[in-house]
């Protein structure tokens, strides 16, 4: 099976300049722990995730100097992000793909086209769907 038939093709991706504040409440409202994160041209940049979000936050409150609300909305997705995404092509088989998540320790691939096009995003938990349909 490849992973082109198992992506989720409506991807939630968001822009580079977003704050933290911004971020956290699209997160909610759509119920998902990540997203990629793209230029202002639409390529992809990076990905950001909740663990991201963590990491900025724990930083945050040990240097609070100023209102946590203001800290949040001043921080941009640019600073937090992993620009290290993996990316997979549509044609490839989800054995593999499953394979290349758990070696890179990884919860979401993107799905690319050749040019580099966001096709859709593949979850662990997409992956667990799958493996649970068969």
């Amino acid at each position: 099976m490849q992973i082109g038939e198992v992506m989720q093709r409506e991807v939630l991706a968001v822009s580079c300049d977003l704050s933290l504040l911004e971020l956290e409440q699209i997160l909610s409202e759509r119920g998902i722990s990540g997203a990629p994160v793209v230029s202002d041209t639409g390529g992809l940049m990076g990905i950001v995730s909740t663990t991201d979000v963590l990491r900025k936050l724990t930083s945050i409150l040990e240097s609070r100097s100023t209102s946590l609300r203001e800290a949040l909305a001043s921080v941009r997705l640019y600073e937090i992000m992993t620009p290290q995404v993996l990316a997979v092509g549509p044609g490839e088989e989800v054995e593999s793909v499953a394979g290349k998540m758990s070696e890179a320790r990884v919860h979401r691939v993107i799905v690319t086209s050749d040019s580099g096009e966001i096709l859709g995003i593949v979850t662990s938990l997409d992956l667990v769907r799958v493996l649970a349909s068969q």
